[in-house]
Parts: C-alpha cells; structure tokens; sequence
C-alpha cells in the first residue's frame, strides 16, 4: 500500500541515496546517477525548514519501507505566491499512478497555501509527465529547443482546479 508523507529529517540520509540512485535511472532528471545537488546536511535543513517554517513542502512515496518517489516544492518569490516543484518517482514505479497521487497532494497544499503560479521543469522528451501535468492544468510556459527542460506553469486563473485535484 502506497503511504504519502511528509518526511522528517532523520530520512535525509535516504533521500540523498533515492535521488542519487534515481539520477542513473532515468535520463529525464536534471542530474545523473550520483548528481544529486544537495548533501545529506542540506536535504536535512530544507527538511527542517518545510516542517517547521513552512519554507517548502517536501513529501515522500513509500510502498512498506522502501522510498519510492520524493517532490519538493519551493518558494520562487519572496511572499511565496509562485513556486516550482521537483517530483521524482523510482523508474521500477512508473506507470503506477504514484506521480498523480503526490501531484494531488501539492496541489491541495499549493491551493491550501494561496500560491497563485506553480510550476515544474519538465524533460521534452518525458511525454509521460506532460500528459500527467496537462491533465491537472499545467501548460507550457514558452517555446524551448527540443533538448532543455520545458516550464509548465498552473497559474492563478486555475487556482479552482488546485482545489478541485485532492
């Protein structure tokens, strides 16, 4: 049974090892196998620091103990009205309705929240994930070349539909 939350900080070491491994995995992420930017410290503080200050929202997937898809959202501008997201689910999940469920769970927070634009890097080539954020509002920010990463945005016009996804 797939179990969604928000993790605490002692997971940190887990994560940094989820996200390092899932970089080899798949060729849609920012980083590869091992390029995870943050330290075990760091993904520590910005877990402290959406837990207790609410600068960010992280979530973790587990099926039983094993993590199987990690987002973080995080402020773009200072009142923290837009934000982007990062979602990551472990290549031997996809396909398995996980990404929607922790789509679901940002929306109604970003919703919750009264963020009027969120918005995600998405691979061009990852086709899979356009079409997941295409179906909950999401469309693309600008014309890019077929290589670098495509912006969707869900601004506040859809801000209805944030609340309509949970």
């Amino acid at each position: 049974m797939l179990e969604i939350a928000v993790p605490q900080p002692g997971e940190a070491v887990e994560i940094v090892a989820f996200l390092n491994r899932a970089g080899g995995e798949s060729s849609f992420l920012a980083f590869g196998a091992g390029g995870y930017v943050y330290t075990v410290e760091e993904q520590k503080t910005l877990i402290e620091d959406c837990r207790e200050r609410g600068d960010g929202y992280m979530l973790n997937a587990r099926i039983g103990e094993m993590l199987v898809a990690n987002l973080y959202l995080f402020p773009l501008t200072h009142d923290f009205k837009s934000a982007e997201f990062g979602l990551c689910v472990a290549k031997s999940h996809w396909g398995r309705g996980i990404g929607t469920r922790m789509l679901a769970h940002v929306l109604a927070w970003a919703s919750h929240r009264g963020l009027e634009e969120i918005c995600i890097q998405v691979h061009p080539k990852n086709v899979a994930a356009q079409r997941l954020y295409a179906r909950h509002g999401f469309a693309p920010a600008e014309e890019g070349d077929a290589e670098s990463a495509m912006a969707m945005r869900l601004p506040t016009a859809s801000r209805e539909s944030l609340a309509g996804q949970a």
